[in-house]
């Protein structure tokens, strides 16, 4: 039965749905492994994104048949850097791919290797800290609304002395500075980006001394249980859709093994409208990988058209049903942002490219995890586990299966009148591929 008002599924999309059914798996809920609500993860932790692979869920991937035999792992997505922890963990070669330099960053400190006087050091740096030296804030006007000025200036005056240390405890100072920086300020991540909240800052030195002994735990009791003896993670700067050309910021200049990638293990940005340069604008500026509006504009526009922050319109692979999506949202004239169709063709051509790297540096007979999320606008659900599973076919993959581990749910003002079948594509899924 049809309610008044209700939005009913567009016909291309129930067939495109009716399409995979045979391979969708639904009646397991995997939740528990991919949500980070109440998880405490050690290093996988250090750094909160919220958007992060939990160590459970990876545990659970690399207990596969396909993840135990593979020997060299790509992320071409990679975050904060998790897969590559769990590479660390389980013994494999790994290699991680981001477009940011900061995400790279992080990624390269919960993969290296550390000793106590390490910790030692950047900690004993906190002790002289109450001197605060001229220095010059940022020039993003969210330093001066967030921060008090004393705050700010102290932040930024640890970390110029942080850049006064041998390498490895500067990396650890900076890397502190930046996983607490949210807290010391009058924001939370909120959504798409980040609003003001009511909280008093905690003291820094004390805040600071704290994260570095529990990374130093964390550390040893990780070294511990991990196979690192036989792993290397290596975490490089570049594009998921060229990955021909990486830069290795911290070590000598490599390539990625072409054709000799056992397994890919990702989980792009979601088709959901946000910016990760802007919700984590703050670290990136603080730490100086983006010095100017100019920077920010320039490294939010080149990250993949997950969001209304780009310019370039081009596309180069087109699927009906994205056009009959498309159609329909510009048609419906309820739409916050106009650019949202322009965003969901660039988004699929992004990732139609992305997928044709990873074809590309697969080995034969290679595996792809893809972890994504199916999104909604103007209560019209976008099937991005589908979609991929068509652009993935196109580029000569076997789609294997399409398991739904989270249920989603948007606003009530969308929710309310989708009819029961919209609601049931609202998933988060994990993608798995077969290269021939």
């Amino acid at each position: 039965m049809v309610l008044e008002g209700e939005v009913m599924l567009l016909k291309s999309i129930e067939e495109l749905q009716r399409e995979y059914s045979r391979i969708i798996k639904d009646k397991n809920n995997d939740e528990y492994y991919v949500s980070t609500r109440g998880v405490c993860d050690g290093i996988y932790d250090w750094f909160p994104m919220i958007q992060r692979f939990t160590r459970n869920f990876l545990n659970k991937i690399f207990e596969t048949k396909e993840l135990r035999e593979s020997k060299i792992i790509l992320e071409p997505f990679m975050g904060s850097g998790n897969a590559l922890v769990a590479c660390r963990e389980h013994g494999k070669v790994g290699f991680g791919v981001d477009i940011s330099p900061f995400f790279c960053f992080i990624a390269h400190v919960k993969t290296s290797d550390y000793d106590h006087t390490d910790f030692q050091e950047a900690i004993n740096i906190l002790h002289n800290s109450n001197k605060v030296e001229r220095v010059e804030i940022p020039a993003l006007s969210s330093f001066r609304t967030l921060f008090t000025r004393k705050q700010i200036c102290k932040l930024l005056a640890l970390r110029e002395k942080a850049l006064d240390l041998g390498r490895k405890p500067s990396e650890l100072l900076l890397f502190a500075l930046a996983s607490q920086l949210i807290n010391f300020s009058k924001a939370e991540r909120y959504g798409k980006g980040l609003r003001k909240r009511n909280a008093r800052s905690p003291n820094v030195e004390t805040t600071l001394r704290c994260t570095l002994s529990k990374m130093e735990r964390d550390y040893e009791e990780f070294k511990k249980n991990s196979k690192l003896q036989h792993a290397q993670s290596v975490p490089l700067v570049g594009d998921a859709r060229d990955l021909s050309n990486v830069t290795n910021p911290f070590g000598k200049e490599i390539c990625l093994p072409r054709g000799q990638i056992d397994s890919v293990v990702t989980s792009p940005p979601y088709c959901n409208s946000a910016d990760y340069i802007e919700m984590y604008k703050l670290e990136h500026w603080f730490l100086r990988y983006v010095t100017s509006y100019a920077d920010f504009r320039t490294t939010s526009e080149s990250t993949v058209r997950s969001h209304t922050t780009f310019s370039d319109t081009r596309t180069s692979w087109v699927h009906p049903v994205i056009e009959d999506i498309c159609s329909s949202l510009e048609q419906s004239g309820n739409l916050w942002n106009n650019k949202i169709p322009v965003m969901i063709r660039g988004y699929f051509d992004d990732m139609y490219n992305s997928l044709k790297q990873m074809k590309l540096f697969l080995r034969q007979r290679g595996n792809v995890i893809l972890l994504v999320a199916n999104s909604s606008y103007s209560k019209t659900p976008i099937p991005t586990d589908l979609l991929l599973a068509e652009a993935a076919r196109d580029q000569g993959f076997k789609v294997q299966s399409i398991r739904k581990v989270r249920r989603l749910t948007t606003s009530g003002q969308q929710w309310t009148p989708m009819d029961s079948e919209s609601r049931r594509l609202l998933r988060e899924s994990v993608l798995t591929l077969k290269s021939d």
